[in-house]
């Protein structure tokens, strides 16, 4: 007869909390031993995920042939599991009781977390073919905490989506330091890019538009305070652009002893007035 796969879920799945579960399988030192255990529900999940990864094979029980009840043979025998009284005894030297033992605790997270999953309302979702994932990272004291991409890709992108309208609120010990707006059917956005050493960090804008610029906003009367001088772009008289395009713009020419000017939307005009030239 054909073995029968379960998975994990499977198997959890179809239990109550206060079944008992019989399960076999090979001794993986020695092929001619069959161990069989008696499991609660908790202590199958733990056997499992200290044992298997991905599922366990379990012979249907018309396979199994065990022996005459015994209280004699090696602990770890089939003669040993077979009792009649069905007190089997443990053989403390495998290192699949250690395993159980440490498993506890990971079964323990593992169920809390099923519960706080219950009903929809969260989700962690594994789309067919999926590589990639997180890894979400505690912190011993003193450190923080981290969600960091992992896979097989060699670059792996992180998003994080509202829904709707919703906007994103970032906020550094619990208050506000960061919000991000949503507007309906938007396509242009803010670009911030890092840099390498000798470098400098950038705030751009991007989108669909071909030409995509920036605002600085404020709330009510208050104004932006630069902490060091500001530096504008520098364009030689050749190298001007548009003056239609710039209107009200303001520049500054390095071949013209680094001068201001400014566009009235026909030309570039000194801050004293006069026209570039």
């Amino acid at each position: 007869m054909a073995d029968v796969y379960l998975s994990a879920k499977d198997i959890v799945s179809a239990m109550a909390d206060d079944d008992t579960f019989i399960i076999t399988w090979k001794d993986a030192a020695d092929s001619n031993k069959l161990k069989i255990r008696r499991f609660t529900k908790a202590a199958l999940v733990a056997a499992i995920v200290a044992s298997v990864t991905g599922g366990i094979a379990v012979p249907a029980a018309s396979d199994a042939v065990p022996s005459a009840p015994s209280d004699a043979g090696a602990a770890g025998t089939l003669a040993a599991f077979s009792r009649a009284d069905h007190s089997h005894p443990r053989d403390t030297s495998k290192a699949d009781v250690t395993a159980l033992a440490a498993a506890t605790a990971v079964i323990a997270n593992w169920t809390a977390l099923q519960s706080n999953f219950t009903g929809g309302i969260h989700r962690a979702r594994i789309p067919a073919g999926a590589v990639n994932g997180i890894e979400l990272y505690g912190g011993v004291a003193g450190a923080g905490v981290s969600i960091t991409p992992v896979g097989t890709d060699t670059n792996i992108g992180l998003a994080l989506a509202s829904k709707g309208t919703g906007a994103v609120d970032i906020r550094p010990g619990g208050a506000r330091g960061l919000f991000i707006t949503a507007t309906a059917s938007g396509v242009n956005s803010l670009l911030i890019g890092q840099a390498i050493t000798g470098a400098k960090p950038t705030i751009g804008s991007g989108g669909a538009d071909t030409n995509v610029g920036g605002k600085f906003t404020n709330q009510g009367t208050a104004g932006w305070e630069f902490a060091n001088p500001v530096m504008l772009r520098a364009y030689t008289f050749a190298t001007l652009p548009d003056v239609a395009a710039f209107a009200s713009h303001t520049l500054r020419i390095s071949d013209r002893s680094n001068r201001l000017a400014t566009s009235d939307g026909t030309n570039w005009r000194f801050t004293d007035g006069t026209i570039v030239s």
